[in-house]
């Protein structure tokens, strides 16, 4: 997941077109888990096995 810059006072808006990643989800492709991560925090979950097939479908 991608974010702009915060445009800050004084700041122009054409002047923060930079995209930052600030969270990823990783999928595994034998098991029913997915990784979440933001900023420092890393979370795992479990999901169903129809969730884990549909999300590594996905590209």
């Amino acid at each position: 997941m991608y974010q702009k810059d915060t445009v800050k006072l004084g700041e122009s808006e054409k002047q923060k077109d930079n995209l930052n990643e600030v969270a990823a989800m990783t999928t595994y492709k034998d098991l029913p888990y997915i990784e979440f991560s933001v900023k420092s925090y890393s979370f795992n979950f479990k999901v169903p096995e129809e969730v884990a097939e549909y999300l590594n479908s996905k590209q």
